[in-house]
């Protein structure tokens, strides 16, 4: 398996997959109220 470094246009992919948990507040790390070009700076 080949891991590549994200690209700009890798973004809305990312954010479909964690946004749901960052909005549930299961994270520690990260506001539940931050948003998407916060989380994904």
């Amino acid at each position: 398996m080949i891991i590549r470094p994200t690209r700009p246009d890798d973004q809305a992919a990312i954010w479909v997959i964690i946004e749901p948990t960052i909005r549930a507040g299961e994270t520690c790390t990260l506001d539940p109220a931050m948003t998407r070009e916060q989380v994904l700076a």
